[in-house]
């Protein structure tokens, strides 16, 4: 199969680093391919660097698109699916690059498919392995729950544009961690979805990027960016057969890692109000989540499970935790005096 796809690469701050990314595409079998890089009002001289890589570039199908106003990673993404003339749509973050048959790959087995995935390798040479999933022509609520749980994130994968557009599958904007429920809401509405055993994605990760750190400002952007997915989630098709998978990745990201983080970096100053908040917003499936989900997520072993369940149904303990360690920092840093 032939079909046009468009390279979607948000920009801000990236400097030269773009050029590995670009220089990866630009070596790549599969040819019939637009690159489209959204400068998201970056306060360097990215623009400037990316307009001189085109013009000495002319074999390689780029259009630059630049934001009045800064709109985020997911932003940035949004505009270019909107700006996009392919078939398919590949999102690429301006840090990492691709293995030069990833394209070919990809597209050589897709028969008309919604989602084509492969596996994505990280900078320290560990692989997000996928082939669990192979090819699903027709996709049962157990495939759709396992694809929502265990696939991971957006990147390494070909997705039809006009699933896209026709379902209203964006990201959130003028928010950090975007595509934390992006998936959620894309395997919602997928039909066919095929994956390829080839690791065609390198992550190679920034210094200064969204993970690096964390924060309380972080953390509520990941709250605010889930419960963006969520309320949309539970709109869309096949919902109600597995919403069990839904439901876990919820509690994950408004109530569950949040806690965890702030058990485990009580340094940080991160607000007690967060895990208040992750529990009144969850409140409502809370007892089908503990009686019927939770088990499901093995990101968490059952005494962590334990633990966080206890948390939920008495949140001072957070912070009286909290409030104990900074009194041992006190008393650790007088003893030094000493």
């Amino acid at each position: 199969m032939n079909a046009m796809i468009s390279v979607i690469i948000p920009v801000y701050g990236c400097g030269t680093k773009i050029y590995a990314c670009l220089d990866s595409l630009k070596a790549q079998t599969y040819k019939d391919f637009e690159v489209i890089v959204v400068n998201d009002c970056s306060p360097d001289n990215s623009k400037d660097l990316i307009e001189e890589y085109i013009e000495k570039s002319p074999e390689l199908n780029i259009r630059l698109v630049s934001h009045e106003e800064n709109k985020r990673c997911g932003g940035a993404r949004n505009t270019g699916v909107k700006n996009a003339n392919g078939e398919y749509v590949f999102y690429l973050d301006q840090d990492d690059s691709i293995m030069p048959e990833t394209f070919e790959k990809l597209i050589e087995n897709n028969h008309d498919y919604d989602c084509v995935s492969c596996d994505v390798r990280e900078a320290n040479g560990q692989i997000e392995i996928r082939t669990s999933f192979s090819e699903l022509q027709s996709i049962s609520d157990s495939d759709r729950e396992k694809l929502i749980i265990e696939h991971g994130y957006v990147f390494g994968m070909l997705i039809k544009r006009s699933l896209l557009l026709e379902k209203d599958l964006w990201f959130p904007e003028n928010v950090m961690f975007e595509d934390v429920f992006y998936n959620v809401n894309l395997f919602l509405e997928v039909e066919k979805f095929l994956h390829v055993d080839y690791c065609g994605v390198v992550r190679y990760g920034d210094e200064n990027s969204q993970t690096a750190f964390m924060n309380q400002r972080k953390i509520d952007d990941r709250i605010k960016s889930a419960q963006w997915g969520y309320e949309r989630a539970v709109k869309r098709n096949h919902f109600e057969g597995v919403k069990k998978a839904v439901y876990l990745e919820y509690f994950y990201y408004m109530y569950m890692s949040n806690t965890v983080f702030m058990m485990t970096h009580p340094n940080l100053k991160v607000s007690f109000k967060t895990v208040k908040y992750g529990i009144k917003e969850t409140k409502a499936i809370s007892g089908y989540y503990w009686k019927e989900v939770a088990e499901l997520d093995n990101r968490f072993n059952s005494r962590v499970r334990r633990s966080l369940k206890m948390i939920y149904n008495c949140a001072i303990m957070v912070y009286c935790y909290k409030v104990l360690f900074f009194v041992y920092l006190g008393l650790k840093k007088c003893l030094k005096k000493i």
